[in-house]
Protein backbone atom coordinates (compact mmCIF):
# COMPACT_ATOMS: atom_id res chain seq x y z
CA UNK A 1 0.00 0.00 0.00
CA UNK A 2 1.18 3.50 -0.71
CA UNK A 3 0.35 6.97 0.41
CA UNK A 4 0.51 10.42 -1.16
CA UNK A 5 2.72 12.84 0.81
CA UNK A 6 0.92 15.40 2.94
CA UNK A 7 -1.02 17.96 0.93
CA UNK A 8 -2.10 21.32 2.30
CA UNK A 9 -5.14 23.28 1.20
CA UNK A 10 -7.03 26.47 1.71
CA UNK A 11 -10.60 25.79 2.83
CA UNK A 12 -13.17 25.54 0.03
CA UNK A 13 -14.65 24.77 -3.34
CA UNK A 14 -17.66 25.08 -5.48
CA UNK A 15 -20.88 23.10 -5.47
CA UNK A 16 -23.94 22.21 -7.41
CA UNK A 17 -24.83 21.97 -11.00
CA UNK A 18 -24.10 24.01 -13.91
CA UNK A 19 -21.58 26.67 -15.08
CA UNK A 20 -19.63 26.50 -18.25
CA UNK A 21 -19.32 25.82 -21.94
CA UNK A 22 -22.17 24.19 -23.80
CA UNK A 23 -19.68 22.21 -25.87
CA UNK A 24 -20.74 19.25 -27.97
CA UNK A 25 -17.63 17.19 -27.26
CA UNK A 26 -15.11 16.65 -24.48
CA UNK A 27 -12.22 18.69 -25.87
CA UNK A 28 -11.00 21.17 -23.22
CA UNK A 29 -11.46 24.42 -25.11
CA UNK A 30 -11.03 27.81 -23.45
CA UNK A 31 -11.55 26.71 -19.84
CA UNK A 32 -9.82 29.77 -18.39
CA UNK A 33 -11.80 32.15 -20.56
CA UNK A 34 -15.09 30.43 -19.80
CA UNK A 35 -14.28 30.54 -16.10
CA UNK A 36 -13.55 34.27 -16.25
CA UNK A 37 -16.77 35.00 -18.13
CA UNK A 38 -18.85 32.90 -15.76
CA UNK A 39 -17.25 34.43 -12.67
CA UNK A 40 -17.81 37.93 -14.00
CA UNK A 41 -21.51 37.33 -14.54
CA UNK A 42 -21.96 35.72 -11.13
CA UNK A 43 -20.17 38.49 -9.23
CA UNK A 44 -22.28 41.28 -10.71
CA UNK A 45 -24.29 41.78 -7.53
CA UNK A 46 -23.07 39.33 -4.92
CA UNK A 47 -24.97 39.12 -1.61
CA UNK A 48 -23.52 40.05 1.75
CA UNK A 49 -22.40 36.84 3.46
CA UNK A 50 -22.85 37.17 7.20
CA UNK A 51 -22.03 33.59 8.24
CA UNK A 52 -19.29 31.72 6.38
CA UNK A 53 -20.94 28.80 4.60
CA UNK A 54 -19.35 25.72 3.12
CA UNK A 55 -20.88 24.24 -0.05
CA UNK A 56 -19.82 20.77 -1.16
CA UNK A 57 -20.50 18.49 -4.12
CA UNK A 58 -19.09 14.98 -4.21
CA UNK A 59 -18.97 12.65 -7.24
CA UNK A 60 -17.94 9.00 -6.82
CA UNK A 61 -17.98 6.78 -9.93
CA UNK A 62 -17.29 3.06 -10.39
CA UNK A 63 -17.24 1.37 -13.79
CA UNK A 64 -19.50 -1.68 -14.02
CA UNK A 65 -18.02 -2.90 -17.31
CA UNK A 66 -14.51 -4.02 -18.18
CA UNK A 67 -12.23 -6.53 -16.52
CA UNK A 68 -10.25 -4.20 -14.26
CA UNK A 69 -11.21 -1.72 -11.58
CA UNK A 70 -11.87 1.79 -12.86
CA UNK A 71 -13.13 4.60 -10.63
CA UNK A 72 -13.00 8.33 -10.16
CA UNK A 73 -13.66 10.55 -7.14
CA UNK A 74 -14.17 14.32 -7.18
CA UNK A 75 -14.71 16.60 -4.17
CA UNK A 76 -15.68 20.14 -5.15
CA UNK A 77 -15.96 22.50 -2.19
CA UNK A 78 -16.54 26.24 -1.92
CA UNK A 79 -16.49 28.39 1.21
CA UNK A 80 -18.33 31.68 0.89
CA UNK A 81 -17.12 34.35 3.33
CA UNK A 82 -17.61 38.13 3.61
CA UNK A 83 -15.65 39.62 0.74
CA UNK A 84 -14.17 36.43 -0.65
CA UNK A 85 -14.80 32.99 -2.09
CA UNK A 86 -12.44 30.09 -1.34
CA UNK A 87 -12.36 27.00 -3.52
CA UNK A 88 -10.69 23.60 -3.12
CA UNK A 89 -10.94 20.82 -5.73
CA UNK A 90 -9.52 17.35 -5.16
CA UNK A 91 -9.90 14.30 -7.38
CA UNK A 92 -8.50 10.87 -8.20
CA UNK A 93 -8.66 8.63 -11.25
CA UNK A 94 -8.04 4.98 -10.34
CA UNK A 95 -7.23 2.36 -12.98
CA UNK A 96 -6.38 -0.95 -11.32
CA UNK A 97 -3.18 -0.20 -9.39
CA UNK A 98 -2.58 3.14 -11.12
CA UNK A 99 -3.59 6.40 -9.38
CA UNK A 100 -3.63 9.85 -10.99
CA UNK A 101 -4.45 13.09 -9.14
CA UNK A 102 -6.93 15.06 -11.26
CA UNK A 103 -8.71 18.41 -11.00
CA UNK A 104 -6.72 19.67 -8.01
CA UNK A 105 -7.14 23.40 -7.63
CA UNK A 106 -7.10 25.85 -4.73
CA UNK A 107 -7.93 29.51 -5.17
CA UNK A 108 -9.31 32.63 -3.56
CA UNK A 109 -11.69 34.72 -5.69
CA UNK A 110 -14.11 37.65 -5.37
CA UNK A 111 -17.54 36.87 -3.86
CA UNK A 112 -20.00 35.09 -6.13
CA UNK A 113 -23.75 35.43 -6.27
CA UNK A 114 -24.33 31.69 -6.58
CA UNK A 115 -21.58 29.83 -4.71
CA UNK A 116 -23.26 26.45 -5.20
CA UNK A 117 -22.34 26.48 -8.90
CA UNK A 118 -19.37 24.51 -10.23
CA UNK A 119 -16.92 26.64 -12.19
CA UNK A 120 -14.19 25.50 -14.58
CA UNK A 121 -10.82 25.30 -12.86
CA UNK A 122 -7.34 23.95 -13.29
CA UNK A 123 -7.81 20.40 -14.51
CA UNK A 124 -11.63 20.59 -14.55
CA UNK A 125 -14.13 21.31 -17.32
CA UNK A 126 -17.92 21.18 -17.04
CA UNK A 127 -20.35 20.76 -19.92
CA UNK A 128 -24.02 21.57 -19.39
CA UNK A 129 -27.16 20.98 -21.43
CA UNK A 130 -29.57 23.50 -22.92
CA UNK A 131 -31.41 23.90 -19.59
CA UNK A 132 -28.21 24.32 -17.59
CA UNK A 133 -28.23 20.74 -16.28
CA UNK A 134 -24.93 18.97 -15.75
CA UNK A 135 -24.00 16.81 -18.73
CA UNK A 136 -20.29 16.00 -18.40
CA UNK A 137 -17.33 16.52 -16.11
CA UNK A 138 -13.89 16.46 -17.68
CA UNK A 139 -11.02 15.97 -15.22
CA UNK A 140 -7.40 16.26 -16.25
CA UNK A 141 -4.20 15.19 -14.51
CA UNK A 142 -2.50 18.10 -12.78
CA UNK A 143 0.98 16.58 -13.15
CA UNK A 144 2.17 17.11 -16.76
CA UNK A 145 4.07 13.81 -16.65
CA UNK A 146 0.76 11.97 -16.13
CA UNK A 147 -1.27 13.92 -18.67
CA UNK A 148 -1.24 11.15 -21.30
CA UNK A 149 -3.07 8.70 -18.99
CA UNK A 150 -4.89 11.20 -16.81
CA UNK A 151 -7.85 12.56 -18.72
CA UNK A 152 -11.28 11.29 -17.68
CA UNK A 153 -14.55 12.39 -19.27
CA UNK A 154 -17.52 11.52 -17.06
CA UNK A 155 -20.98 11.63 -18.61
CA UNK A 156 -24.01 11.86 -16.31
CA UNK A 157 -26.93 9.62 -17.29
CA UNK A 158 -30.31 8.35 -16.13
CA UNK A 159 -31.26 8.98 -12.50
CA UNK A 160 -31.88 5.73 -10.57
CA UNK A 161 -32.68 7.25 -7.17
CA UNK A 162 -32.84 10.65 -5.48
CA UNK A 163 -33.59 11.77 -1.93
CA UNK A 164 -32.83 14.36 0.73
CA UNK A 165 -32.22 13.19 4.27
CA UNK A 166 -32.95 14.74 7.66
CA UNK A 167 -29.49 16.37 7.73
CA UNK A 168 -30.27 18.29 4.51
CA UNK A 169 -27.92 16.27 2.36
CA UNK A 170 -29.16 15.70 -1.19
CA UNK A 171 -28.16 12.46 -2.85
CA UNK A 172 -28.58 11.14 -6.36
CA UNK A 173 -27.60 7.80 -7.84
CA UNK A 174 -27.24 7.75 -11.60
CA UNK A 175 -26.13 5.67 -14.50
CA UNK A 176 -22.97 7.18 -15.95
CA UNK A 177 -20.24 6.66 -18.52
CA UNK A 178 -16.51 7.27 -18.34
CA UNK A 179 -14.34 7.90 -21.39
CA UNK A 180 -10.59 7.31 -21.17
CA UNK A 181 -10.35 6.65 -24.90
CA UNK A 182 -13.01 6.87 -27.60
CA UNK A 183 -14.95 3.96 -26.07
CA UNK A 184 -17.17 4.77 -23.05
CA UNK A 185 -17.32 2.43 -20.09
CA UNK A 186 -20.69 2.18 -18.28
CA UNK A 187 -20.89 2.61 -14.54
CA UNK A 188 -22.74 3.97 -11.55
CA UNK A 189 -22.38 7.44 -10.03
CA UNK A 190 -23.11 8.70 -6.52
CA UNK A 191 -23.61 12.46 -6.22
CA UNK A 192 -23.89 14.16 -2.81
CA UNK A 193 -24.51 17.83 -2.08
CA UNK A 194 -24.61 19.72 1.22
CA UNK A 195 -24.40 23.29 2.51
CA UNK A 196 -23.12 23.83 6.06
CA UNK A 197 -23.20 27.27 7.70
CA UNK A 198 -20.21 27.90 9.96
CA UNK A 199 -18.42 24.68 8.95
CA UNK A 200 -14.63 24.83 8.70
CA UNK A 201 -13.70 21.34 7.49
CA UNK A 202 -14.96 19.87 4.17
CA UNK A 203 -17.32 16.88 4.50
CA UNK A 204 -14.78 14.52 2.91
CA UNK A 205 -12.58 14.94 6.02
CA UNK A 206 -15.42 14.43 8.51
CA UNK A 207 -15.83 10.93 10.07
CA UNK A 208 -17.41 8.68 7.43
CA UNK A 209 -17.00 5.62 5.20
CA UNK A 210 -18.54 5.59 1.70
CA UNK A 211 -18.11 2.71 -0.76
CA UNK A 212 -19.25 1.70 -4.23
CA UNK A 213 -18.90 -2.02 -4.93
CA UNK A 214 -19.68 -4.35 -7.81
CA UNK A 215 -20.23 -8.11 -7.68
CA UNK A 216 -19.22 -10.59 -10.37
CA UNK A 217 -22.87 -11.27 -11.23
CA UNK A 218 -23.59 -7.63 -11.97
CA UNK A 219 -25.09 -6.66 -8.60
CA UNK A 220 -24.11 -3.26 -7.18
CA UNK A 221 -23.82 -1.82 -3.67
CA UNK A 222 -23.42 1.75 -2.39
CA UNK A 223 -22.72 2.00 1.35
CA UNK A 224 -22.36 5.18 3.40
CA UNK A 225 -21.88 5.35 7.16
CA UNK A 226 -21.51 8.91 8.44
CA UNK A 227 -20.70 9.76 12.05
CA UNK A 228 -20.98 13.54 11.95
CA UNK A 229 -23.94 15.78 11.11
CA UNK A 230 -21.55 18.29 9.53
CA UNK A 231 -20.60 15.72 6.90
CA UNK A 232 -22.60 14.33 4.01
CA UNK A 233 -25.70 13.47 6.04
CA UNK A 234 -27.19 10.33 7.52
CA UNK A 235 -26.14 6.75 6.79
CA UNK A 236 -27.70 4.61 4.07
CA UNK A 237 -27.22 1.50 1.97
CA UNK A 238 -28.34 1.11 -1.65
CA UNK A 239 -28.22 -1.95 -3.87
CA UNK A 240 -29.17 -3.14 -7.32
CA UNK A 241 -29.84 -6.86 -6.96
CA UNK A 242 -30.87 -8.74 -10.05
CA UNK A 243 -31.89 -5.44 -11.63
CA UNK A 244 -34.12 -4.44 -8.68
CA UNK A 245 -33.06 -1.31 -6.78
CA UNK A 246 -33.34 -1.24 -2.98
CA UNK A 247 -32.43 1.31 -0.31
CA UNK A 248 -32.01 1.09 3.50
CA UNK A 249 -31.77 4.05 5.87
CA UNK A 250 -29.74 2.18 8.48
CA UNK A 251 -26.15 1.04 8.05
CA UNK A 252 -23.19 0.40 10.33
CA UNK A 253 -19.61 0.21 9.02
CA UNK A 254 -16.89 -0.24 11.60
CA UNK A 255 -13.12 -0.46 11.27
CA UNK A 256 -12.14 -4.02 12.16
CA UNK A 257 -8.39 -3.65 11.68
CA UNK A 258 -5.89 -0.80 11.38
CA UNK A 259 -2.33 -0.59 10.09
CA UNK A 260 0.44 1.93 10.62
CA UNK A 261 1.25 4.43 7.89
CA UNK A 262 4.80 5.69 8.39
CA UNK A 263 4.35 8.63 5.99
CA UNK A 264 1.35 9.95 7.91
CA UNK A 265 2.76 8.77 11.24
CA UNK A 266 -0.60 7.41 12.30
CA UNK A 267 -2.75 4.33 12.01
CA UNK A 268 -5.22 4.01 9.13
CA UNK A 269 -8.08 1.52 8.54
CA UNK A 270 -7.24 -1.71 6.71
CA UNK A 271 -10.44 -3.77 7.10
CA UNK A 272 -14.14 -2.98 7.69
CA UNK A 273 -17.22 -4.87 8.83
CA UNK A 274 -20.62 -3.97 7.36
CA UNK A 275 -24.03 -4.54 8.97
CA UNK A 276 -27.62 -3.65 8.16
CA UNK A 277 -29.96 -5.09 10.82
CA UNK A 278 -33.21 -5.43 8.87
CA UNK A 279 -33.26 -7.06 6.43
CA UNK A 280 -30.03 -8.71 7.41
CA UNK A 281 -27.03 -7.55 5.38
CA UNK A 282 -23.49 -8.46 6.38
CA UNK A 283 -20.14 -7.84 4.80
CA UNK A 284 -16.40 -7.46 5.14
CA UNK A 285 -14.06 -5.31 3.07
CA UNK A 286 -10.26 -5.34 2.99
CA UNK A 287 -8.02 -2.61 1.60
CA UNK A 288 -5.86 -3.45 -1.42
CA UNK A 289 -4.42 0.05 -1.93
CA UNK A 290 -5.00 3.69 -1.00
CA UNK A 291 -4.03 7.34 -1.32
CA UNK A 292 -4.32 9.86 1.51
CA UNK A 293 -4.26 13.59 2.15
CA UNK A 294 -4.62 15.77 5.22
CA UNK A 295 -6.40 19.07 5.79
CA UNK A 296 -4.49 22.07 7.12
CA UNK A 297 -7.46 23.87 8.57
CA UNK A 298 -8.31 25.11 12.07
CA UNK A 299 -8.29 22.62 14.92
CA UNK A 300 -7.07 19.05 14.51
CA UNK A 301 -5.41 17.45 11.49
CA UNK A 302 -8.20 15.49 9.73
CA UNK A 303 -7.48 12.78 7.19
CA UNK A 304 -9.07 11.68 3.90
CA UNK A 305 -8.28 8.37 2.20
CA UNK A 306 -9.51 6.77 -1.02
CA UNK A 307 -9.12 2.98 -1.02
CA UNK A 308 -9.46 0.15 -3.45
CA UNK A 309 -11.11 -2.76 -1.63
CA UNK A 310 -12.17 -6.38 -2.02
CA UNK A 311 -14.44 -8.52 0.13
CA UNK A 312 -17.92 -9.95 0.33
CA UNK A 313 -21.50 -8.85 0.97
CA UNK A 314 -24.25 -11.21 2.12
CA UNK A 315 -27.91 -10.23 1.71
CA UNK A 316 -31.07 -12.36 1.45
CA UNK A 317 -28.94 -15.36 2.39
CA UNK A 318 -26.67 -15.04 -0.66
CA UNK A 319 -23.00 -14.13 -0.38
CA UNK A 320 -21.39 -12.17 -3.21
CA UNK A 321 -17.72 -11.41 -3.75
CA UNK A 322 -17.31 -7.65 -4.34
CA UNK A 323 -14.64 -5.15 -5.34
CA UNK A 324 -14.64 -1.38 -5.63
CA UNK A 325 -13.59 1.84 -3.93
CA UNK A 326 -14.08 3.19 -0.42
CA UNK A 327 -13.64 6.73 0.92
CA UNK A 328 -12.75 7.29 4.57
CA UNK A 329 -12.54 10.48 6.61
CA UNK A 330 -11.51 10.90 10.25
CA UNK A 331 -10.25 13.60 12.68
Amino acid sequence: MSCLPRLSACVALSLALGACDRASDGAPRGAAGARARTAASDTASEPFVETPTLYSTHFLFLATGGSGLLATSLHLVARAEPGRYLRDHRGWLVQGSEWVAVAWDRAEEPPVRRPWRIFPARGLRIIVGEQGELSELIAQAVDPSEEANGRARLGVGLRLDRWEDADAARRQIREAQLWLTSTPLPGILLEEQVARAGALTPPSFRPHDTAILRASGGDLFILSHTRDREGYGTSFAWASLGGVNRRWDRLDMQTAERMNDTTLNRGVPARWQVHVPEPRLLGELTATGYRASTWDGPGSNPLYLLYTVRGWIEVDGKRRDVAGVLEHGEP
